[in-house]
């Protein structure tokens, strides 16, 4: 969800009246503990009046509360040269799930 809101929003905004441009995704990992996440356009920039943080925006809402709240990440832009979402993500604790396990029949492999 959070690929697609930003991704979307370069699309509508960061390239007017047919301007060409590249939008570029990355996901790298920082340390045992972290990943990168990062949305850039090289479009017109988000104007730096705007405050993403305090937005009418649904779509930058939903990947701020996302990013910050669901994933405990941190989230910055970067309006240099177009716009840079950039957000450190966590990585998640696995925990195994009750009931699904390798080789165990559950009700759902066996059609119960």
């Amino acid at each position: 969800m959070i690929i697609n809101e930003l991704v979307s929003n370069s699309l509508k905004h960061a390239f007017p009246q047919g301007k060409e441009g590249e939008i570029n995704i990355s996901l790298r990992s920082i340390n045992g503990d972290e990943f990168e996440l990062s949305v850039r356009d090289d479009g017109v920039s988000i104007p730096e009046d705007l405050d993403v943080r305090d937005t009418e925006s649904m779509g930058l809402h939903l990947v701020r509360v996302l990013a910050e709240q669901t994933l405990e990440g941190k989230m910055e832009l970067n309006r240099t040269e177009g716009t840079q979402f950039r957000l450190l993500l966590k990585r998640a604790k696995y925990k195994p799930r009750k009931g699904f396990g390798y080789g165990k029949s559950t009700d759902i492999d066996s059609g119960r």
